[in-house]
């Protein structure tokens, strides 16, 4: 909480610790739909621990920073997470230091999808849950990270063989009116 606090304060993008917050919506997972309890202990992943290291250690230096007009235009950036159990999604909305998050788990139809699906489908119920918050900045870039190259690589070509996964990735085509970025 203190991290995502001062990294607003000082205009610290907070993308670019996506480990970081897919280790926390990983826990909030175990909590919801494994009952874990947020007391148990975790172990933190190497890859974000160094992550969180070097976040704290950029805070630290409390460089100071100006605080431009808010009606400036953010940077949108879609984080997702998916397991064979449920997704998530993070929305940074850079500009303001704005962190949105929703989550759910996989019902009914979903549950016999393979990954790279899931992954596109997480993409489109993220855009679905933000909606409301991407119509704010209808010309702002939005960039899209996935943790899965076969999703982004499909996404940047349009097209897949699968016919769930093709149907995946027709449900995002009215997001791509605005500038959008899909990296890994």
């Amino acid at each position: 909480g203190i991290c995502c606090f001062s990294s607003r304060v000082l205009r610290v993008p907070t993308s670019q610790y996506f480990g970081f917050f897919k280790l926390v919506r990983r826990r909030a997972s175990e909590i919801v739909v494994d009952g874990a309890k947020w007391e148990d202990l975790t172990k933190i992943w190497p890859s974000v621990k160094s992550d969180l290291l070097n976040w704290i250690a950029r805070l630290r230096t409390n460089t100071p920073v100006l605080h431009p007009d808010p009606q400036g235009i953010p940077e949108l950036v879609l984080t997702t997470y998916v397991s064979l159990k449920g997704w998530g999604a993070v929305l940074h909305v850079n500009g303001t230091g704005a962190i949105h998050q929703a989550q759910g788990t996989w019902i009914g139809q979903f549950e016999s999808k393979d990954i790279n699906t899931l992954e596109a489908t997480a993409v489109d119920k993220g855009l679905q849950a933000f909606s409301h918050i991407l119509d704010k900045y209808p010309k702002a870039h939005l960039r899209i990270l996935v943790d899965n190259t076969s999703t982004m690589h499909v996404f940047a070509k349009g097209h897949a063989r699968e016919h769930a996964f093709n149907e995946a990735i027709k449900a995002l085509s009215t997001v791509f009116g605005r500038p959008t970025y899909i990296d890994c």
